[in-house]
């Protein structure tokens, strides 16, 4: 940490420094929150049925550009 930001914790009220920990510990709290949620996405991105859903979307858009050509 350098010395300015170090001179400015000791100049904080206890009021101020209760605020900046809370602030703190939401923040640390809000990515953990995000890495859970990003780890449940990519656990269903890798069900079996999400693959076969994209499967099939893959397979009708493929379906109806050949219907198209040929209409």
């Amino acid at each position: 940490m350098n010395r300015t930001a170090a001179r400015k914790i000791d100049k904080l009220t206890p009021a101020d420094a209760a605020t900046a920990r809370s602030y703190n510990a939401k923040k640390s709290t809000r990515s953990v929150d995000n890495v859970i949620v990003d780890e449940v996405i990519a656990h269903l991105a890798k069900a079996v049925e999400n693959r076969r859903a994209r499967q099939v979307i893959e397979w009708e858009r493929m379906g109806g550009r050949q219907l198209q050509r040929t209409a």
